[in-house]
């Protein structure tokens, strides 16, 4: 971990490890999808979620797309309305899709080459989709897909920022409790690994107080219940984003 980190742990008595999980455009859905595997939390029909699972949930959930294939087209101008601005911006747009070609053209070439009729808004929202549920690097992972996924997955990041040494808070409606909690690591506010936090290796059930423990035995978490997250990364989560922990006492 890099020294703001260690400094901090050590500080608390406490050991945090990140683990590279891939690159090349898919760091924060491979983070998640070995975050997931590694609590044994799968897919409603079985299946772990993988790298193209995960990334078709965030196109989904961003256009607003229904059960029965509807789109919720305010939703959608109003994320695209936001897509635009910051494409228009420059450098504070990484993505190799264009937004603003999509919404203002009758026709768009995706970053395969393929020819898309965008003259109505739902096909607007239909080549969004697309773009977004792409591997690789045409759409890099953002606060807005931590966002999708949190919401879809009932699972909440908590964030450890190696440029800053502190919690990055991604949303600030973070009020809700969430089912879940997973670790994570954002490396030079770029990349992303999956953190993981030293738990006594007999604490399953997490009843047991994580600080606590005088097991000299440990094992390392990245996904925690809602139940059993440590009190340490609830303080500091609360210490860096000025907030109190979700719906929940320390």
């Amino acid at each position: 971990m890099p020294s703001r980190w260690r400094q901090r742990n050590a500080d608390n008595d406490q050991t945090i490890c990140r683990k590279e999980t891939g690159g090349g455009g898919d760091c924060l859905f491979y983070s998640i999808a070995e975050g997931l595997a590694s609590g044994g939390l799968v897919d409603t029909d079985g299946s772990p979620y993988t790298v193209p699972k995960l990334r078709r949930i965030v196109a989904r959930a961003f256009v607003g797309r229904r059960e029965g294939g509807e789109y919720d087209e305010k939703l959608f101008r109003e994320r695209m309305d936001a897509f635009v601005a910051l494409e228009a911006s420059g450098e504070q747009w990484p993505d190799e899709w264009s937004p603003s070609a999509i919404m203002e053209q009758d026709a768009y070439v995706d970053t395969k080459g393929v020819i898309w009729d965008t003259s109505t808004m739902a096909q607007k929202a239909d080549a969004v989709e697309h773009e977004l549920s792409q591997c690789g690097n045409s759409h890099w992972g953002t606060a807005v897909d931590l966002e999708l996924l949190e919401d879809v997955l009932d699972v909440g990041f908590i964030i450890l920022s190696q440029q800053t040494g502190r919690v990055y808070n991604y949303r600030l409606d973070s009020d809700t409790t969430r089912e879940h909690y997973m670790l994570l690591f954002y490396q030079d506010d770029i990349h992303f690994q999956l953190a993981a936090l030293a738990v006594p290796a007999e604490e399953e059930s997490g009843t047991a107080s994580v600080d606590t423990s005088p097991s000299p035995k440990m094992r390392l978490k990245s996904l925690f219940s809602a139940a059993e997250v440590p009190r340490y990364m609830k303080t500091i989560w609360q210490e860096d984003c000025r907030q109190p922990w979700p719906c929940s006492k320390l």
